[in-house]
């Protein structure tokens, strides 16, 4: 199951979250920014929360320890977005049918 969270007023998607397996989390919240008249991601703060591994047979790490919870957060940033660089407006047009 994934939730959604959309700005209805700009059809955005502003967070993700789910929760596939008992223990086990994951989301994300997303930031944007306008790039050329595009709202564009610059932000996307991701967090994981996963456990009870126990029992898996997964190993992790040189050490190869087995881990019972695996959890933090990842930030992803965005920037110098070209939007539509050196494409000509041909590629954008629809065709019609005659």
């Amino acid at each position: 199951n994934i939730v959604l969270t959309i700005d209805t007023k700009d059809w955005l998607i502003v967070e993700i979250a789910t929760a596939p397996y008992p223990g086990r989390e994951a989301s994300a919240k997303i930031t944007y920014g306008t790039f050329d008249g595009f709202q564009m991601p610059v932000e996307v703060k991701v967090h994981l929360d996963v456990k009870n591994l126990k029992g898996e047979g997964r190993v992790f790490g040189e050490e190869h320890r087995r881990m019972d919870q695996l959890n933090g957060d990842v930030d992803v940033y965005y920037s110098n977005y070209k939007i539509n660089t050196n494409l000509p407006d041909k590629i954008f047009e629809k065709k019609r049918d005659d």
